[in-house]
């Protein structure tokens, strides 16, 4: 049995796999490692104060 194209599928497709196939730990560090490279992540720098939140 071969393994899907995990590169050719979009986050979603990739998660409803990973679900169903919850023993595989390649699929879910994929899925994991994907959405890492997908993120939009924001750095904000570290409160000086109380009066900053």
């Amino acid at each position: 049995m071969s393994q899907p194209n995990f590169q050719g599928m979009i986050t979603k497709e990739l998660r409803a796999y990973a679900l169903s196939h919850r023993d595989d730990q390649e699929t879910f560090y994929i899925y994991v490692n994907k959405l890492n490279a997908e993120a939009n992540w924001v750095e904000m720098p570290p409160s000086e104060s109380v009066d900053d939140l």
